[in-house]
């Protein structure tokens, strides 16, 4: 019975999340926002510096200063994330540099370049970071889960730390794990570092710069071939699909404002889909359910950027004032910026991003059987 009041309750979470009232910001100079918002507040743009509060925040843009308050959740995705203030429950960030110096009363899901954990940050949940040079400068109150080349830590782990650092692990004076450790590394610490873990210590070693030089250059060929290959089976796939009688409609062209409204809604499933997977998993309740979404998930994101690589031609052809209404032209016109973009250090992941959003506002659309304007 309780299995299935939290199932409903997690349906009507979800379904929330789409019929919830937002603040939509879309603007391509820097945006200064100080008011607060009871709804959630959705920003796409190049940067912004937000003060106020609102109950969740989803970030899209090249910079974001945060340090105001959220009764809910941030979502963020930007080349540069600093977040201070209160955050009421998770974090959610990908950037090449990550500084989060916030009161978080949830657990932190983050991934960059360069990320850090400042000194003043409190984190009152586990903390999940992925990422090439971490720094771990504040206390976090559960446990630790990262993955990383170089990982700094210079204040408490308050649970357990599972650890993957091939380059270098420091654990400083200050450093305190009060559970149990589990790191691998090509470096293993020291008897003074150990000292500072209050449970067990299981250490595996690993190699990272072995036969680093003689494998690169076959890495590069292999990840260049199956790019290639992936590429021309989206297009063979894609054209196929819009053989298909319900795509016709795509020959009609959408305007500039419902192209951008849809996309910031598409904005909501696409990053709420893998959540509810993790959710699942960690849950344990409803393991099927989440296998069963895990593996949907491919042909999920492969139909959304597709539809969303089609509404993209639809506007380039509108941008350049071509008079042609065709689908296939659409799609084969912006299946070319699709691939450069996906070449593009960084701009690969916001390409993601912005064609499965596109591609999940049609597929709202489609289910609530009305315009998201």
């Amino acid at each position: 019975m309780k299995r299935k009041i939290f199932i409903a309750l997690l349906f009507i979470f979800t379904l929330t999340l789409f019929v919830a009232p937002v603040k939509l910001v879309k603007s391509d100079l820097p945006v200064m926002e100080k008011e607060n918002f009871s709804d959630d507040y959705i920003f796409g743009g190049k940067e912004l510096d937000f003060s106020g509060s609102a109950a969740n925040i989803i970030f899209g843009g090249e910079k974001l200063t945060f340090s105001g308050n959220t009764k809910a959740s941030i979502i963020s995705l930007g080349k540069e994330l600093i977040l201070k203030g209160i955050i009421g429950n998770n974090v959610y960030a990908a950037g090449t540099r990550v500084l989060i110096d916030a009161t978080v009363n949830g657990n932190i899901f983050v991934i960059g370049k360069q990320v850090t954990i400042s000194k003043d940050a409190q984190i009152n949940g586990t903390l999940f970071i992925v990422g090439k040079e971490l720094k771990i400068l504040g206390k976090v109150k559960g446990d630790l889960f990262s993955g990383s080349a170089e990982l700094f830590i210079d204040n408490e782990i308050g649970g357990n730390a599972n650890i993957g650092s091939g380059k270098k692990l420091t654990l400083s004076e200050k450093a305190k794990i009060a559970g149990n450790l589990k790191y691998q590394s090509d470096y293993q610490l020291t008897d003074s570092e150990k000292s500072r873990v209050s449970g067990t210590i299981d250490y595996k070693k690993i190699h990272v710069w072995e036969n680093r030089n003689k494998n690169i250059q076959n890495q590069k060929v292999f990840f260049c071939v199956v790019r290639t290959i992936a590429m021309l089976a989206f297009i063979i796939g894609g054209l196929l699909l819009l053989l298909f009688p319900a795509l016709k409609s795509f020959d009609e062209r959408k305007s500039a404002r419902n192209f951008w409204i849809g996309g910031a809604w598409g904005l909501i499933p696409f990053l709420i889909y893998p959540v509810v997977v993790i959710f699942l998993v960690l849950l344990g309740i409803t393991i099927p359910l989440a296998i069963i979404l895990l593996m949907s998930g491919l042909p999920v994101l492969f139909l959304t950027q597709f539809l969303g690589v089609v509404l993209t031609g639809q506007q380039l052809f509108n941008v350049f004032k071509f008079k042609s209404k065709n689908r296939f032209l659409y799609f084969l016109f912006a299946s070319i910026l699709f691939g450069i973009l996906h070449l593009i250090p960084f701009f690969g992941v916001l390409t993601v991003l912005f064609f499965s959003s596109l591609g999940w506002g049609v597929i709202l659309e489609a289910l609530f059987k009305k315009k998201l304007v």
